[in-house]
């Protein structure tokens, strides 16, 4: 039967002014499957590969229109001649293909400034729209069958034609819209027509943070049914109170006439550990449920995903099967016990992130290689659980969530961050609120997830949606979730901003509280288990203080862990003749934008793993240790499931980072348990000899997701001379010392070290008759701000700091024959004073002293440094500290101490904006040499950081991107004592912690000593 379509009473199109309207003549949600021939296609679950499903995948024409007026009326229909339109590829983005422009924004509204509307009503005057069409051949045979149309993801709203007449409508822009085509169709080529609206009235629920986009952007095919056959069924696999046995239960919905049986099969791999067939009389629908205990099943979690596959057959009166569908299944239970969630009876901790589907190239219609890819990198940097921000993803992900092991909060396509403010105290305009007109679109987004997703065992949590404050359509759709499932727990982080509503959320979800208040949460009676649902927001150079976090998480049961804001950077890939560069917020000339806000992932938008993410997969890790004593460690299986003994622990010791000997040992340690491991101890250790033993966890087998070998955790413990040895160093050369108009120059047979009588600081370091300086050393107190620099102020703060004008005050000269001392006293225009001591000894040795004494009324110090700036083919290093990612004061744990070697070269760390980038920590000491070997050693004493560049901080500065930097033909050297931590609790207020800060409140000396090589 055809849809006899009416128009809105209101006089207005079903897309504007119309949120009631969902959708029309829509077919119900279900869950995620296709029919197939053979039980063997139904095992293997590739939906591809069903010879009843029929992609429309590829190349379809394309009209786009500029304005909702140059829309061509009847483009849909038969006779109307589209051979004249561009081609388009679905799925993808339309801005993403070069029609019109993509627009960034947060929070605020993307047509805001442009139009002036208020919900309900959708822009009209800026609104674009493009026009779709496909041609299909429809055979005699699937003509007497029901032809489904499946548009997974479609942004924001379209229309639907099949050979001019109108199908139907929907405007959720991430769930998948069923067509029932049959009756529309005809033998031979038929015309599929699809218009879509860029925005409308739904577009108000969807105000995430991310690029505004449109198009068909998800899969879209055809499915071919028998007239009878199976609409939709269910799994629920959990567990017994005693977490032993399976509970088993399957509830199939049948739609056709005639009597049938209905077979349900379990396997457990290659092996049927369950069936059953009934038989059903059908009478337009019928239902069956099948119910049973499964003996001591594999269980399933992030950590052991172990998947059943469920068959289900339908059977006509002669026994043939006419039809199979699957799905995997897996045994789990999840619930809150005492306030705490528990996975299979064992106190969960959430090592998660968020993700917004994205890709440099693709936009939003990212591919399987895409997710399977994001899907590795998460489990190899120990990721265990993931919430898909802010809608529902690709079904496929899901999938490979089952699959791979991840805890998943699946959340409803619903945000509405720029309808409210922080501090609000009453709904007001808050969207949907209690507002009426909006119940029905809102529950509709819940019921078109729960259906399309129930059959995962690995969400375990629903989500009502993002910053949408609060409302009676909270608790409707809560008690939606409720009614519909006993299986799995309901979250909404809304209520912390309109408690009033706290009864619709079963979890405290929080987003970037500072640890000190989550602490405070923790101690005060809680009566619900807490997560993060976004914490330590990674924009740019971000990502310190986790330690913070990670001690709280495990010392109090209710504080369950939480999600990174987020997995990926969304930045687009944008070429301007030869230069390709990854473009943000207003790179298109987009307006309003948000500027690169979208820069926060732990991985590039071009898939590429940035440095910061190892710092989470070293706290994320279910791998603990501490140190006892000296010989002996403690271990933790902190897992909840896993023996330590499906991993190999290799203990490896070094002397000044050379190599002196490994061991591999393998320790049966359930989890929970503790261990202590006893290594070998050099019993004798020199000055000068530094042994470090390096413990790292690594993959004993190789894994789906990574190599035999692959590193879990590290840790070290770096033992300290212990024993006096004599030392004689007999040297009968002296320093000389040679004063002339401009300079004073120390030397010794090996070096020249002058000083600028003019500023007191060293001019030239004169190497094999080389002078290493392209210009004078400096005092640096700056550097490249970070995003979260910017976000605190710091840049306006803390800009005294910025190259303050130096007075040299006086030089005095100290000689002791065998050591010369040249002390150089300097004021700073912001009422600092730097002092210098520069120790020339006869051993060609210079101990350069920096010693700054703040104006204690100036704001923070950002760094306390030397720069300089050396000849450029000084550029090979070789280093003994933290390496060979970079690391920072309060991000470091995941950078070993050992001896790296480097070649500086135009490369950084390629953050979306410019910043401070590449810092090492914990240095002993740094060699820089030319192609002949010469140069200068530093050393620490004991250590120092430093940070080797081809550009100069300043030009890092002021560049929006990358492309734009231009390197110097030098090398930029700063030999720093510390710079304050990078921070991340937040990027828009939050200051790195205390103990990471740079206080002006004392005085400051940095020490490291320079030889020649």
């Amino acid at each position: 039967m055809k849809f006899k379509y009416e128009k809105p009473q209101n006089g207005y199109p079903e897309w504007n002014n119309n949120p009631q309207i969902v959708s029309l003549n829509m077919n119900k949600p279900h869950s995620d499957f296709v029919s197939y021939e053979t039980k063997e296609q139904a095992i293997e679950g590739i939906k591809e590969n069903s010879s009843r499903y029929i992609s429309l995948n590829g190349k379809w024409k394309f009209n786009f229109c500029k304005d909702i007026e140059s829309i061509p009326e009847d483009f849909y229909e038969i006779n109307y001649n589209n051979d004249s339109w561009d081609e388009i590829d679905v799925p993808s983005n339309w801005q993403i293909k070069g029609y019109g422009i993509p627009q960034y924004t947060n929070l605020i509204y993307p047509w805001t400034g442009r139009e002036d509307i208020k919900p309900p009503f959708a822009p009209v005057k800026i609104n674009e729209a493009g026009c779709y069409v496909k041609y299909i051949d429809i055979t005699k045979e699937q003509l007497n069958k029901k032809v489904l149309i499946n548009f997974q993801g479609v942004e924001s709203c379209f229309y639907l034609y099949v050979n001019g007449e109108i199908v139907g409508f929907s405007k959720d822009s991430f769930s998948p819209s069923e067509f029932d085509i049959t009756d529309y169709l005809v033998e031979g080529k038929n015309k599929i027509g699809v218009k879509v609206y860029r925005w409308c009235d739904a577009s108000w629920l969807e105000d995430q943070d991310f690029w505004r986009l449109s198009g068909i952007f998800r899969d879209v095919y055809l499915e071919i049914k028998n007239k009878t056959h199976i609409v939709d069924f269910r799994v629920d696999s959990n567990l017994t109170d005693d977490y032993k046995d399976g509970t088993f239960s399957t509830k199939v919905k049948v739609v056709g006439i005639g009597n049938y049986n209905i077979k349900l099969e379990l396997y457990d791999k290659e092996n049927i550990i369950y069936s059953s067939k009934k038989e059903v009389t059908v009478d337009g629908k019928a239902n069956l449920h099948f119910n049973t205990i499964i003996d001591n099943p594999r269980k399933w979690s992030a950590e052991q995903p172990n998947l059943y596959k469920v068959i289900i057959s339908l059977e006509n009166e002669n026994n043939e099967v006419i039809e199979y569908v699957s799905c995997d299944t897996g045994f789990r239970r999840f619930e809150i016990k005492e306030n705490v969630m528990h996975i299979n009876g064992k106190r969960i901790l959430f090592n998660g992130v968020n993700r917004h589907e994205f890709d440099s190239e693709m936009g939003r219609a990212i591919n399987k290689e895409i997710m399977e890819k994001d899907i590795k990198i998460m489990k190899q940097f120990n990721v265990n659980a993931l919430r898909t921000s802010h809608y529902p993803n690709n079904p496929y992900m899901y999938d490979l969530c089952d699959k791979y092991g991840l805890y998943v909060i699946d959340e409803v396509n619903l945000e509405t961050h720029g309808t409210w403010k922080y501090g609000q105290k009453e709904e007001e305009g808050a969207l949907p609120g209690s507002k009426s007109e909006w119940t029905d679109a809102v529950l509709a987004r819940c019921k078109s997830m729960f259906e399309r997703d129930k059959n995962h065992p690995s969400i375990i949590i629903w989500s009502l949606g993002n910053e949408s404050f609060g409302g009676e359509n909270f608790r409707k759709m809560y008690r939606f979730f409720k009614d519909n499932d006993k299986s799995r727990i309901v979250h909404y982080e809304g209520i912390f901003h309109h408690r009033m509503y706290e009864d619709v959320s079963e979890i405290e979800s929080q987003m970037y509280t500072r640890p000190w208040e989550i602490e405070e949460y923790a101690k005060n009676n809680p009566k619900k288990p807490h997560i993060m649902c976004e914490y330590t927001h990674s924009m740019g150079n971000s990502n310190g203080n986790l330690d913070a976090y990670y001690k709280l998480f495990r010392q109090y049961d209710v504080l369950q862990g939480g999600f990174v804001w987020d997995f990926k950077d969304q930045a687009i890939l944008k070429k301007e003749g030869d230069i390709s560069y990854l473009a943000y917020g207003g790179d298109f000339g987009d307006f309003p934008n948000d500027y690169d806000f979208s820069g926060n992932g732990l991985v590039f938008a071009d898939g590429e793993v940035t440095p910061k993410f190892y710092e989470i997969k070293y706290w994320y890790a279910d791998v603990l240790f501490e140190d006892v004593k000296e010989g002996l460690v403690k271990i933790k299986n902190d897992y909840l499931f896993n023996n330590l003994n499906r991993y190999d622990i290799f203990i490896t010791t070094t002397k000044n980072g050379e190599f002196v000997d490994e061991k591999c040992v393998n320790i049966d340690l359930e989890p929970g348990q503790t261990y202590g491991l006893e290594y070998d101890v050099v019993q004798k250790r020199y000055k000068g000899e530094e042994y470090i033993v390096t413990f790292t966890v690594k993959e004993k087998n190789e894994t789906m997701y990574a190599s035999k070998g692959h590193e879990i955790k590290h840790h070290q413990v770096v033992l300290k001379p212990n024993t006096l040895q004599i030392e004689r160093e007999e040297n009968t050369n002296k320093v000389n010392i040679n004063e002339e108009d401009k300079l004073i120059t120390l030397s010794t047979e090996k070096v020249k070290v002058s000083l600028s009588k003019e500023s007191g600081l060293l001019e030239q370091y004169i190497v094999n008759g080389e002078n290493i300086l392209k210009e004078e050393s400096r005092p640096y107190f700056w550097r490249s701000s970070t995003n979260n620099d910017r976000g605190f102020k710091n840049e306006i703060d803390a800009v005294s700091w910025r190259n303050p004008k130096m007075n040299l005050v006086n030089i005095k000269i100290e000689n002791y024959i065998n050591l010369v001392n040249l002390v150089v006293d300097i004021e700073l225009d912001n009422n600092s004073t730097v002092t210098y001591v520069y120790s020339l000894d006869s051993n060609s040795k210079l101990k350069v002293q920096q010693i700054l004494n703040p104006n204690r009324d100036l704001a923070k110090i950002p760094v306390i440094s030397d720069m300089f700036i050396l000849k450029e083919e000084f550029k090979n290093i070789t280093y003994y500290g933290r390496g060979e990612i970079e690391n920072y004061w309060d991000k470091y744990k995941s950078a070993k101490v050992g001896l790296y070697e480097d070649i500086v070269t135009e490369k950084m760390v390629n953050y979306l904006q410019p910043q401070e980038n590449g810092a090492k920590t914990d240095v002993r000491y740094l060699e820089i040499k030319n192609e002949k070997g010469e140069g200068i050693k530093i050393s620490g004493v004991p250590t120092f950081e430093f940070n080797i560049s081809k550009y100069h901080p300043e030009d890092v500065e002021i560049a929006d991107h990358f492309y734009k930097l231009k390197p110097l033909d030098a090398t930029v050297l700063r030999i720093i004592y510390k710079q304050m931590g990078v921070g991340g609790d937040d990027s828009w207020r939050a200051l790195p912690h205390p103990e990471y800060i740079l206080n002006p409140n004392k005085i400051y000396t940095l020490t490291y000593e320079i030889k020649p090589i």
